[in-house]
């Protein structure tokens, strides 16, 4: 297949903004890990259980933005021309906080949930706090890979600069006058989230989000293009929060505050695969639009390369408890079950290439393939889940992993059928594709 200029990996200065993209999600990653961090060592084992359902919760609580506005918005914007792909953030903003006042409501789940396993004093705060998270969340991160996808991606590293600033400067304040704990991990990741997606909204003002034709996408054309993508994520979502309550269950709310110690502990390679995914994926959108086999192989091999090299170096150095491993000291718990970190690093891994994946096929319009997968990927995930019995604090990253490769397997199938009839046509070698090994 014929490969034009600018399809190369360097193109539009994709190779420049990589350490770009890697730096923002470190920042906004550590925002995140601040909190939980402070999280792992002020509660005590059964809290700390308590909080990692709410946790899973502010994730659920964020699909509906996400899949029925933000991500559609991003993919309509990957067709203008850079420069103009801002435009039209405002819109999305608005439509988008609709989603994410609903997705607010999964804090009152995780409050039904765990009412009877902790005192009121615990359950209020964590409930109101998870929720303010959750409504401001996923319009902070809309706006940074806006930015990413229009080309400003070290705008995208100042707003997360503000976050872990923000998240710091709030904890240290909330610790200063002895705010009651149970209000400090959301709670600062809220103030945290308010800030930088104020000067988020201001670079991308900046940057020329209030200049050009701004393309205006109705909320029914957004639910047309991510009605498939909300139940495809919502289902494992769902899974997820019933994981959660199956280890407890089976296991105690210590298993999994201890699993997600560890999940907190592993969070770097999800941050590395972040990163890359924030500079990456517009261009295999790219290629998923154009059925462009060619590109999809190196930018997915770049992909791979070094999510599995970043992968195997952080476990080679924080996957055991050893004296030269810093995560040992600032994440103690993590490390009281031997393996349970190195486990959830592998876990993380796949995670990653979900998310890649996940993007290149929306582009391709498999959104309905992908929900479908998610039906099949859900089941696993509570299989894993329900060996807590067993398996104790282990059974939550079995879960994960059960799930993900479920699902990566059959991307991958989604993946050659999307370009075969393309480099049929082409008299080309299906190897094109590059799948990860």
């Amino acid at each position: 297949m014929s490969e034009a200029p600018a399809a190369k990996l360097g193109s539009s200065g994709l190779r420049d903004r990589i350490p770009a993209g890697v730096l923002d999600a470190a920042l906004a990653s550590l925002a995140t890990f601040v909190t939980g961090l402070v999280a792992v060592n002020v509660f005590d084992d059964k809290a700390r259980g308590v909080y990692a359902l709410f946790f899973v919760a502010f994730g659920f609580g964020q699909v509906i933005a996400h899949n029925v506005v933000y991500i559609p918005a991003e993919i309509f914007s990957v067709a203008d021309p850079l420069g103009s792909r801002l435009a039209s953030l405002r819109h999305s903003l608005e439509l988008g906080s609709m989603g994410t006042a609903v997705g607010s409501l999964a804090a009152l789940l995780a409050a039904a949930v765990t009412w009877n396993l902790a005192q009121p004093e615990l359950i209020i705060p964590l409930t109101i706090t998870c929720a303010a998270a959750i409504f401001l969340s996923p319009s902070q991160d809309h706006v940074r890979q806006m930015l990413h996808i229009d080309g400003a991606s070290w705008f995208a590293v100042a707003v997360s600069a503000v976050q872990l600033a923000a998240a710091v400067i709030a904890m240290g304040v909330m610790l200063l006058l002895d705010v009651p704990v149970a209000w400090l991990p959301f709670g600062a990741l809220a103030i945290a989230n308010a800030a930088s997606l104020t000067a988020g909204v201001l670079l991308a003002r900046h940057h020329g989000a209030a200049t050009g034709l701004a393309v205006r996408h109705s909320l029914s054309e957004m639910l047309d293009a991510g009605k498939w993508l909300l139940l495809g994520s919502i289902v494992p979502a769902v899974a997820a929060f019933l994981a959660g309550t199956i280890i407890i269950q089976l296991a105690g709310e210590e298993a999994l505050g201890f699993a997600d110690a560890a999940r907190i502990a592993a969070q770097p390679v999800l941050v590395l695969a972040m990163g890359l995914n924030a500079v990456i994926s517009p261009r295999v959108m790219e290629a998923a639009i154009a059925r462009d086999a060619a590109l999809s192989r190196r930018v997915t091999t770049a992909f791979s390369g070094l999510l599995i090299l970043g992968a195997a170096g952080y476990l080679l150095v924080a996957g055991w408890a050893w004296p030269l491993n810093p995560m040992r000291y600032l994440v103690a718990p993590a490390f009281e079950i031997g393996g349970l970190v190195a486990v959830s690093i592998a876990a993380n891994v796949l995670i990653g290439f979900l998310f890649y994946f996940s993007r290149e096929l929306t582009a391709a319009r498999k959104e309905k393939a992908m929900a479908g997968v998610s039906f099949i990927a859900a089941p696993m995930r509570l299989l894993g889940a329900s060996t807590a019995a067993t398996t104790g604090a282990f059974a939550r990253p079995i879960a994960v992993i059960l799930s993900a490769a479920t699902s990566l397997t059959a991307y991958v199938l989604l993946r050659r059928n999307h370009y075969r009839p393309v480099l049929l046509a082409a008299d080309a070698d299906p190897s094109d594709l590059g799948d990860p090994g």
